[in-house]
């Protein structure tokens, strides 16, 4: 008996298997010839240089430098230091042999002080990462926000608690759309709408639901309220839910 069970359940096991590769055949064929395979990355966790080239500090830059926050004082300062290695991240995704890469943009790269002025050299680093990514024939999908909120944002005007965030976001937005949007079509406004994603000494609940209200205003005001409908290739295009944790805005 004890033989014929594992007889059954080698049985099971290879029909299991057998089932899954169908199930994958089948989804593959139904799938649109448009749809994308791709990798997926965020700027404060891989790209480093957290201090260079003109670039502000952000929410994450601050609070890991903090005593008491994480273990050993690991942070994100030179991470995987992909803003130097950048061609070899290019080759990497290459060899995977995907079609997309979505990847965010550090806001406080791009406005270093959460507002204008514009940080050139932060325009320039995007742009050969984006035409390295065409050039790849892999398909850019940008995130604008990815929890990195420009720290001087959350010291002068309490972060996302404040409603004038929504115009600071609007601004940046706009930044990238005319910046990039000549090639990128597919932009992620923000990665999991987590609202205690900014720096405070408040508690984590008490966080939370302050910002709440604001941080959904601010998301769901985006199109076309918080975005120029007069940008080159913006047309107007409704909010995309991708997952339930991440809303889109394709052009």
């Amino acid at each position: 008996k004890t033989h014929e069970k594992k007889n059954m359940k080698g049985v099971s096991a290879t029909l299991i298997v057998l089932l899954a590769i169908v199930v994958v055949g089948v989804v593959s064929r139904e799938l649109s010839k448009n749809f994308l395979w791709g990798t997926a990355t965020a700027a404060y966790q891989i790209e480093g240089a957290y201090d260079r080239d003109g670039k502000g500090l952000n929410i994450w830059d601050v609070w890991t430098h903090e005593p008491g926050h994480i273990y050993n004082f690991e942070n994100g300062d030179v991470a995987d230091n992909s803003y130097d290695l950048w061609q070899v991240d290019l080759e990497l995704i290459k060899s995977l042999g995907v079609t997309s890469h979505r990847f965010s943009i550090a806001w406080s790269r791009i406005l270093p002080n959460g507002r204008l002025p514009v940080n050139q050299k932060a325009v320039d680093h995007y742009n050969k990462f984006i035409d390295g990514l065409i050039k790849a024939n892999v398909t850019p999908l940008v995130t604008l926000y990815h929890w990195d909120l420009p720290v001087s944002l959350q010291w002068n005007i309490g972060g996302w608690v404040s409603k004038d965030i929504v115009s600071y976001y609007k601004t940046y937005a706009d930044v990238i759309f005319s910046n990039f949007g000549d090639r990128v079509k597919h932009f992620i406004t923000f990665n999991e709408r987590c609202p205690d994603a900014y720096y405070t000494n408040r508690t984590v609940i008490d966080r939370v639901f302050k910002a709440l209200p604001t941080f959904l205003t601010a998301l769901f005001a985006s199109p076309p309220a918080n975005i120029d409908n007069d940008l080159p290739n913006i047309d107007g295009a409704p909010l995309m839910p991708l997952t339930t944790a991440t809303a889109a805005y394709q052009i």
